[in-house]
Parts: structure tokens; C-alpha cells; sequence
């Protein structure tokens, strides 16, 4: 098992070597410690309720609680806890500047736990974006508003999670503490994307070794606003795939060409200054007019054109190609829509992928033994077109159950997760 702990001093002889790869620089003949930025932080918004939370029993003896995909697990020791407690998962709006994926809110807020509990995030489902799993880390959002990066993370490459240690509940999420930003993007045919090499946490050197700088006392490092990397540790900004690529210094823009690409999305790269090792950080772009993005069970994207039309207060965004059909149905307002609502009834809002040209259908409900249930999750919407015309978001169903549409029969269940930009239409 391959695992990498981040440690302010006493780093591992493979890790050292891989960190001086990625930043040099030149230290003082005494090796002192000099920081890059004093630790401050920037007070963040609390994120908001996103989806149903995932609740358990925990006592003394300990125990296991995870959300439905696997994204993150709580493991409570024995002797933890002294009474049973009901102990909650809540997904969130993440945001700490440097945060990817969904936040979660850990409840009870306020426990200390008499042992440390471990926090552990999967990054599976986002490893195409994690070109350097060492800037990985995970964060608490502290009573005022700062994100805390938690120092040491232990992260293993083979299984793609990162694990840390706490004695308290709080807002968590994973994050990046140096990435290119947007760390993935859609942009419409002709259009273009601003791209920018950052950092979030303040940094020194130990020895040639650039490193996150771990306060004298407390465990967190304040995550700050995004500040762009450094001049003299970029080396060369790349584009694989059609368009045209402008670049100086950490910043660069993306043209966009005058049709969707045979091969979509395209990668945008940059290379670091290294001496002898190519480490790169990567920007996936997904050029279209308007279409919807999905995939499941975190297998590949898979992306197709979409329309929009409006029906009194319900939009449908719809997708047909290739004997495959997505129909997303909401009312149409900025926020999430849950496919369920408090009392388990059924809402506007609706998921439907057809496969084999509509002889087996996804659908945002499943079977458990002899219950219909509808599925958690639900549609994001992030904007309604306001400014560009284009409604943004993104979806999950888990699990959504499979039907066959000639007979109606249960075929098993899947995790469907997806993203869409579509034009609006009044159709």
C-alpha cells in the first residue's frame, strides 16, 4: 500500500525528494525556516444544506459511519464516546477556496471525543483532477469562519483517500492547497477561459523544500485567499487538444475553437520549474454549446447536446444521441432540488437516463426488497442564465434504480452523478 504522510518537519527521505522536485528554491546556508506569507486565513461563508444527511447510533464500543457513495467515512474508536450518540453526515456547500467535491457537516458540533476519530475523504471520483496527490489535504471550518488545513494527512495513491485524525466535529472538506483554477471548466465554441496558477496556504522552506507552514500551536494552517504561484516556479503552460493556449507567467487563457472537438474535453497543463521530474498541474476543458455531462459508478464522462424548455414553473433539460436519452426536471430557481421531499413524496423534480434505445431506463427511485424508494441526491441548479443565457449545475442519484422498459422488470441499481450547461429556450 502506497501511503504519503505530510509532515512540516521530520519528512520521509521518498517524500522529501519528490517535494524538492516540485519547488525549489534557494535556502540560507543555515537552513532556517522562512515563511512565504504569514498564516492569516480568510473568514468563508457557512455552506448551506445540499442533501438529505446519512445518520447513525454510535456508543462506547465504537463504530463505522460512511455517506452513500463512500465519498467519506467517520471511524469512531472504542472508548470515544461514552454515552450513544446519534452521529451525522450532512453534504454542504464547500467553501474553502481551495476545497473540491461537496463539504459535509459533522454532527454533533461541539463533541470532544475522548480518542481521536478518523476523517477519511476518497478522491476516486476526482482523480483525473489530482495530477499531484502531495497538495491534497482536508480542512475544518473553525467558530470563525477560517478553514483549518489539518497538518500530517496520511494519503494513499492506491486506494485514492486521504485520512486524518480528530477530537472534534465540525464543517470538513478535501481540498487542494495548489492547483490551477478553474480546476475543470465548460466553455461554449468561440469562447474563452481564464487560467491561473494558485496557492491557498502559506508556505516556507525547509532546506530546498517548499512546505505548508505549520503555526507554532494549534493543528490547523489558516487557508487563505488563492495568490498566484509564484514566477519562478513556473516552467511551461501546454495544451493537448484543439483551441489556442496564451500564457505569461501563472496566468494563462484557453481560446476556444469554432466547433466541438472530435476529441472533448481538451487538457490544459503546466509544467513546473523542476530539475530533473515532470510535474504537472491539469485544467480538463469541456468545449460545448449547451449539453449534459454524466457518468456512473465514477466510471468515464460521458457527455451529450442538450436543450432546455420551460413548462409554467418546471424546466426540462433534455439530451438524445446515440439510442441514449437524459431528461432533468425542476423548478426552476438557483438552489437543490431533491427528488424527495421531508415526507418521502414525490417532488417536480426528476432524473431519467434511457439506454439501448430506450429498452432499459435509470430512473431516481429503486427497489429495496418489496419497497419503491426514491432516491437521495437531487439537481443543483447554480444559475439560471441570467447573465449568459446558460443553465448551470450539476445532479446525483444514488442509487438510481434500472428498469427494463419492455416489461418493467428491476435490473439493479447504480451511482449517477452529473454536470450540465444548456441553453436556455422558451420551446
Amino acid at each position: 500500500m502506497k501511503m504519503i504522510t505530510l509532515r512540516n518537519n521530520g519528512l520521509p527521505g521518498w517524500l522529501a525528494a519528490i517535494c524538492m522536485l516540485l519547488f525549489t528554491a534557494c535556502a540560507k546556508k543555515d537552513n532556517q525556516v522562512k515563511p512565504a506569507q504569514p498564516a492569516t486565513g480568510v473568514v468563508r461563508p457557512i455552506g448551506g444544506l445540499l442533501g438529505p444527511a446519512t445518520t447513525k447510533q454510535i456508543g462506547a464500543d465504537g463504530g463505522t459511519i460512511a455517506n452513500a457513495d463512500g465519498s467519506l467515512q467517520v471511524s469512531i474508536p472504542a472508548g470515544a464516546l461514552t454515552n450513544t450518540t446519534t452521529i451525522s453526515l450532512e453534504p454542504i456547500e464547500n467553501t474553502n477556496p481551495g476545497g473540491i467535491g461537496t463539504g459535509y457537516r459533522l454532527t454533533p458540533h461541539g463533541i470532544t471525543f475522548l480518542k481521536p476519530v478518523s476523517i477519511t475523504f476518497s478522491y476516486a471520483a476526482m482523480s483525473s483532477m489530482i495530477s499531484y496527490p502531495p497538495a491534497l489535504g482536508i480542512a475544518y471550518q473553525d467558530a470563525k469562519g477560517i478553514w483549518q488545513y489539518m497538518a500530517e494527512p496520511v494519503i494513499n495513491t492506491n486506494n485514492k483517500s486521504i485520512t486524518i485524525n480528530s477530537t472534534h466535529f465540525s464543517d470538513w472538506t478535501l481540498m487542494l492547497w495548489m492547483f490551477l483554477t478553474p480546476q475543470t471548466a465548460d466553455v461554449d465554441v468561440n469562447g474563452d477561459v481564464p487560467l491561473k496558477a494558485v496557492r491557498v496556504l502559506p508556505t516556507a522552506l525547509e532546506g530546498d523544500v517548499l512546505v505548508p507552514l505549520v503555526p507554532p500551536e494549534g493543528e490547523g494552517i489558516p487557508v487563505g485567499d488563492q495568490v498566484p504561484l509564484e514566477k519562478k516556479y513556473i516552467k511551461k503552460w501546454d495544451l493537448a487538444g484543439a483551441g489556442v493556449l496564451e500564457s505569461e507567467g501563472a496566468e494563462a487563457t484557453y481560446f476556444a475553437p469554432s466547433e466541438v472537438p472530435t476529441n472533448n474535453p481538451v487538457a490544459v497543463t503546466l509544467a513546473l520549474n523542476l530539475k530533473s521530474a515532470a510535474v504537472t498541474l491539469v485544467t480538463a476543458i469541456n468545449i460545448t454549446g449547451s449539453s449534459i455531462s454524466f457518468r456512473i459508478n465514477g466510471g468515464n464522462w460521458q457527455s451529450m447536446r442538450a436543450t432546455a424548455f420551460k413548462s409554467g414553473d418546471t424546466y426540462n433539460l433534455l439530451a438524445a444521441e446515440d439510442g441514449r436519452v437524459i431528461d432533468l426536471k425542476f423548478e426552476s430557481a438557483v438552489g437543490f432540488h431533491a427528488y424527495r421531499n421531508g415526507n418521502n413524496t414525490q417532488t417536480k423534480n426528476s432524473f431519467m437516463l434511457s439506454e439501448n434505445n430506450a429498452l432499459d431506463s435509470y430512473k431516481c427511485f429503486y427497489i429495496d426488497g418489496e419497497h419503491i424508494l426514491l432516491s437521495d441526491g437531487g439537481i443543483t441548479i447554480t444559475s439560471m442564465g441570467i447573465d449568459d443565457g446558460y443553465i448551470t449545475g450539476t445532479f446525483t442519484v444514488v442509487p438510481s434504480g434500472r428498469f427494463s422498459s419492455m416489461d418493467g422488470r428491476y435490473l439493479g441499481s447504480a451511482n449517477i452523478d452529473g454536470k450540465f450547461r444548456v441553453k436556455k429556450s422558451t420551446l
